[in-house]
Parts: structure tokens; C-alpha cells; sequence
């Protein structure tokens, strides 16, 4: 979307998915599995026998129990993600008849600024499925100035 008023400009680029599903395995999700493979704050919330209602199972270590695939690993991958916001502002003819442009605007924009998700909490919905390893999506910001000579 994008909209204009005395001069000030915005746009705005919304991206995202409704219904997705994901699955990050491995010593991405799982504690102890691999020599590399360390406890996660998700792992805070394991079962004993004193947490019986943990949102995850029992710790072992190398141990296969955990990992085997089923529905239980999957997670809701939907998102909505900002991709990019821009605000501008263009200078009136008052402020650019001393300058040899004809036009002038400048303006700040960013990238990936936040996504709304209820996928596992250390990884991108928009590339569900993971054994770790990924590079997350960068939030940039730029300060720029659009000149017509």
C-alpha cells in the first residue's frame, strides 16, 4: 500500500502466508542429540516427573526417542511478515529553485522490520523446514535522497 500527503509519502509491502506448515529437526530443535547439539530455552519447559505438562518431552542424551518424526514436531508456519516501509518527504518548488534539481525528495525506509509467527521461536517461517544451520533474514535500514537533475 502506499499513500501521500503535503509532500510526506509512505509505502508499505506486507508478505505472508495463512496456512503453512513446518518442521525444523535435529540439533536445531533437539538437546544433546549430536556432541553440538545444546539445551535451548525451549528446553526450560522439558518433562519429569515433577513437570508432567511440559510443552516438551523428556531430555536424553544421543538417544533417538525424541527425534522420530510424527505430527508432534510440526509447527504452525503462517506469518505475516513487514517487508519493507518507506517514508519520504519531497521538497517543495520554494526549497529546490535554489538547487540545480528539479525535484528532490529524501526518505528512510527498512527491510524485514518484524513478522508476526507462531512458528518455533529461533527460526524464519518463510523457509519452514530446517535442521539448523540458516542464516536469518536481515532487518535493514536506509537513508536515501531521489534527485531529478
Amino acid at each position: 500500500g502506499s499513500g501521500e500527503w503535503r509532500g510526506i509519502d509512505a509505502s508499505f509491502f506486507l508478505q505472508g502466508v495463512g496456512k503453512r506448515d513446518g518442521h525444523v529437526w535435529g540439533s536445531a530443535r533437539h538437546a544433546f542429540i549430536t556432541q553440538s547439539a545444546y539445551p535451548q530455552e525451549v528446553h526450560r519447559d522439558r518433562w519429569t516427573p515433577e513437570n508432567t505438562d511440559a510443552s516438551y518431552p523428556r531430555l536424553t542424551f544421543q538417544q533417538e526417542h525424541n527425534v522420530r518424526l510424527s505430527t508432534w514436531w510440526v509447527d504452525d508456519a503462517s506469518y505475516v511478515r513487514l517487508k519493507n516501509l518507506q517514508v519520504g518527504y519531497t521538497l517543495g518548488e520554494r526549497l529546490t529553485q535554489s538547487l540545480p534539481v528539479d525535484r528532490m525528495r529524501i526518505y528512510i525506509s527498512g527491510d524485514n522490520l518484524f513478522t508476526l509467527t507462531d512458528y518455533f521461536y529461533a527460526y524464519d517461517p518463510e523457509a519452514p523446514g530446517r535442521q539448523g544451520g540458516y542464516y536469518p533474514q536481515v532487518r535493514t535500514f536506509s537513508i536515501g535522497v531521489d534527485a531529478n537533475f
